[in-house]
Formats: C-alpha cells, structure tokens, sequence
C-alpha cells in the first residue's frame, strides 16, 4: 500500500505542483530586505528553503519507487503475459485464424515482422520494440541522476581571486563562506596581456638628433611597410594601447634584424637595427577589446605540474576545479592585476550524463512503440491476441496491418 502511494501519480502532481507555485512565487515576488537592509537572494530564500528541499527529496522519492516498479515491470513481462494469457477471455483484441493457417508458418511471419519470438506453456509470445519499453525507465533514471548531480554540487564550491602578474596564491574567498578557501594547490599568474583587434596605427619617422619629423606612416598589426629614406621594412607585430607600445621587426632587404620598441618617450632597439632615425608611434584608432589572454602555473610540492593559458570562455582546468578569466585592471603604478573565478562542481558529470540518457529515454518512449502479442492455439486453430501496445486507434490499426500480413500467409 505505501510503495503504491509513493509510486502513485497522485502524489506526483501536488508535489509538481507544489514546486510550481514556489518557482512561480520566488520569480515574480518583489525583492525582500533582511534586517540590515541588504537584499536576500531569490536563490537562498526560495529554492534553498526547506519546504523546497522537501517538496525535491518527496519528488525524488517519488521517482525512485516509481522507477523500481517499472524495472521491476519490465523484467516480469513474460510472467505478466503469461498470466493474462490463463485469463484470455477478458482480452477483447484477438483473432481467430482458420485452418489453412499454420503455427509455424504464423511463427515465421511473425518473426518477418519484427517480433522477438518465445514459446511459453500458453503458447507463442511476440515482442517488438523492446527498447521502446525501457524509454520511460530511462527517464525516470536520468532524471534522478541530474537530481544527484545537483546535490552532489553542494559540496563544490565558486570563489573568486584578483591577482597581480607574478604573484601566486594556494587559496580564494569562497562565495558560500565569505571566507578564504585552500585550493589543494598554488596557482600562479606569469603572464597577462588584453588582446585587441588590429588597430590603425600612425607613427612618425623623427630626426635623432633635432627631433624633426622626416615622415608620418601609417599602419596595422600585421602589415609590413616601407621606412621612407631608410631602405628598411617595418613589420607591425603589437601595439599596447595602455602603455602606448610599439612593437616593430625590422627588415632589410628580407632579412629580419630584430625588434623596435617604441613609445612616445622612449625606444629600444636590437643592436643589428641602425635606421638613422627615430620611430615614434603618435596616433591610433580606439582599440577594441578582443581577448584577455592569461598564462598561468599550476605548482604543487614547490614544483610547476602543469602550465597554461585562460582566455574568456577558455577555462583552465586542474583536479576538478575549473579556472575562469573574469576580470583585468591595471593599478596607479601601471601594474596589471587580473581576476579569476574557480569553480568546483562534483556533480556536473552527473548532469551531463542524466541529459543525454534524458534524451534518448524521451527518444525511445515517443518513437520506439513496445508491442507485445501472442499466438495460442487450441482445437487446431490458431488465435492471435493483443497483449500491449494496441489500445488507442493507432494500436487498433497497427494491430489490423499485422493481421493483413499474417492473413497473407496460407498453408
């Protein structure tokens, strides 16, 4: 009696239901002040509430006895027919083959059909769409699977950390505790750089000496040009709009010498480079965030286990706990500090797994129909009974084809 309750959907419904009106409620409810005047989360006080949580554990029960049941169904299928079979009289959906029709070759067009064949004390069992069969057992497990998944998620944690280049941290503020939590490991910021997409840049060609300019060019990364009256080429390799860098290779007669660095104040060049001029960049378009590039160091026991980059929907992943770029600033002094989010979820293969079984049990229910038939012989003629599978109008009209097909077989 209970195990019927707890399977029933009349339990099902009001606890749908229940969940509903909470989700409903907690979307559509004005925002609420604690005490302090700081505004509670519709997360915490709805679907973190207690009356949630049990409206979830009862569905959850409901499922999992539910889903026992039709295993349980499925597996005492031949028994269940089998018994339907001793009471055939009640079975309203049969039909009576006469005499030049044989069992075997019945059997046989049976088999041609699609039908799993297996003799039984009552006789002849067909089976078609076993699969089909199983596809609302497989949504009831992929369900509870997902739901597992989401508990096992609160034992993960999101914690956040801004962190200079150079700098290296074992721990992060935890969300849930406003509190710092150890990594497992140290993680490490070698290297931070925002990424744009090529800009128009324009830089003039100065005397060394007076600081007259000879020239003005204008280029993009990426695009080699002529150095007037130097008889040099000029690569645009980056330009860093923050620290209005300049970063050139330089050519002569297809032969790389090395780099020029370049701002409006200063420059740097490799000792191969004498162009017997200044090179100063002077203008550029507004750059367009395209990328933040990061790269980083994973050390554990005082050595570097694994190196990587993070970029914006690049996360870096290590022992379960996934690194997400989320942030960059640059301070007074002109150093970079970039943010981190990190984010362990135990439960998440769970989910993904639960998904993907979800679709295919909905697959196998919807388009895979399970049809089961027998053929019971008695005072040398043979019988054909519906025993799943052909109740509605399509099942009555699937049940009239298979009968033209076996009609069509004679002795």
């Amino acid at each position: 009696m209970i195990l019927r309750l707890l399977s029933s959907v009349k339990l099902t419904i009001p606890l749908m239901l229940g969940l509903a009106v909470v989700s409903i409620y907690g979307t559509i409810k004005p925002r609420t002040m604690n005490l302090e005047g700081m505004e509670v989360a519709r997360y915490e006080l709805f679907y973190q509430a207690p009356l949630f949580r049990l409206f979830l554990a009862l569905l959850a029960l409901n499922l999992a006895v539910c889903t026992w049941r039709t295993i349980t169904r499925n597996i005492d299928d031949l028994s269940r027919f089998g018994k339907l079979l001793e009471n055939s009289a009640d079975l309203s959906q049969r039909h009576t083959f006469d005499s030049s029709h044989k069992p075997g070759l019945l059997e046989r067009e049976l088999q041609q059909a699609g039908y799993a064949t297996l003799r039984t004390d009552q006789g002849l069992i067909g089976r078609k769409g076993r699969a089909g069969r199983w596809g609302s057992t497989i949504v009831h497990v992929s369900v509870l699977t997902v739901m597992l998944g989401a508990l096992l998620a609160e034992t993960g944690f999101v914690g956040t950390l801004n962190i200079y280049v150079g700098d290296s941290s074992r721990t992060v503020l935890d969300w849930d505790t406003v509190a710092e939590r150890d990594l497992g490991f140290t993680f490490r910021l070698d290297h931070f750089e925002p990424i744009y997409y090529p800009l128009d840049i324009r830089f003039a060609l100065l005397d060394p000496d007076s600081g007259t300019e000879l020239a003005t060019v204008t280029s993009r990364e990426g695009e080699t040009i002529e150095l007037p009256g130097t008889g040099h080429q000029a690569e645009v390799r980056k330009f860093i709009p923050e620290q209005k860098l300049l970063v050139l290779g330089i050519y002569r007669q297809g032969q790389y010498l090395g780099e020029y660095h370049a701002t409006p104040n200063e420059w740097r060049a490799s000792q191969d480079i004498r162009l017997n001029v200044k090179l100063v960049p002077t203008g550029y378009r507004d750059p367009m965030l395209k990328q933040l590039h990061s790269e980083v160091s994973i050390i554990e026991q005082g050595r570097v286990v694994r190196q990587g980059v993070i970029e914006v929907n690049e996360p870096l992943i290590h022992r379960g706990v996934a690194i997400y770029q989320t942030a960059y600033n640059r301070d007074k002094f002109g150093s970079w500090y970039a943010g981190f989010q990190f984010s362990k979820d135990p439960g998440e293969p769970l989910v993904w797994l639960g998904s993907i079984t979800l679709s295919i049990g909905l697959l196998l229910a919807f388009l895979v129909p399970y049809q089961a038939v027998a053929l019971v012989t008695r005072d040398g003629r043979t019988e054909l009974i519906a025993l799943h599978g052909f109740r509605d109008e399509a099942g009555r009209e699937a049940f009239i084809e298979l009968l033209k097909k076996l009609e069509a077989t004679t002795a």
